[in-house]
C-alpha cells in the first residue's frame, strides 16, 4: 500500500458493503461508498472534511454510525453523530436546539451503544454544549 492509499484510508470514512444482500438490485456485488456529513456545517471554510474513521456497525439495527467534525469558518465547533442505512439515508442523532448549544455555536453529539441485544432497537447516546 502506498503512503497516499494509507493517508487515504486515515481521511475518508467509507464503508464496503453488498447491496444484494439489503434487497437492493445492482449489477456488482460490493459498493464503496464514502461515509460522513459534507454540507456547509460540517465543511471548514479551506474546504477540509473529518468524519471519524473508526465507524461502529450496528449489524443488527442495519445501520452504521459515526462523527462528523462542526466548523464555523475555520473553528472547529463541536461533532455530529449520524446513522447510515443500506438504502443511503443518513439520519442526524442527538439535540441540536438552543438548549443543546453553546454561545458560540457549539455542539457535541456522540452515540453510547445500543440495546438491539435486549431487543428493543434503540441507540442510546447523549447531546451537550
Amino acid at each position: 500500500m502506498s503512503l497516499n492509499a494509507k493517508i487515504a484510508a486515515i481521511a475518508v470514512a467509507w464503508v464496503c458493503w453488498c447491496p444484494a444482500m439489503a434487497g437492493i438490485p445492482t449489477e456488482g456485488q460490493f459498493v464503496v461508498e464514502r461515509l460522513g456529513l459534507f454540507d456547509e456545517e460540517h465543511t471548514r471554510k479551506d474546504g477540509f472534511q473529518y468524519t471519524l474513521a473508526s465507524l461502529s456497525p450496528r449489524p443488527s439495527l442495519d445501520l452504521v454510525t459515526s462523527v462528523s467534525q462542526r466548523f464555523d469558518g475555520f473553528s472547529e465547533i463541536g461533532s455530529t453523530s449520524w446513522a447510515w442505512s443500506p438504502n443511503g439515508i443518513y439520519t442526524r442523532l442527538g439535540f441540536q436546539d438552543t438548549i443543546h448549544t453553546g454561545s458560540s455555536g457549539i455542539q457535541e453529539t456522540f452515540v453510547s451503544f445500543d440495546n438491539s441485544n435486549e431487543g428493543k432497537n434503540q441507540l442510546i447516546g447523549f447531546s451537550y454544549r
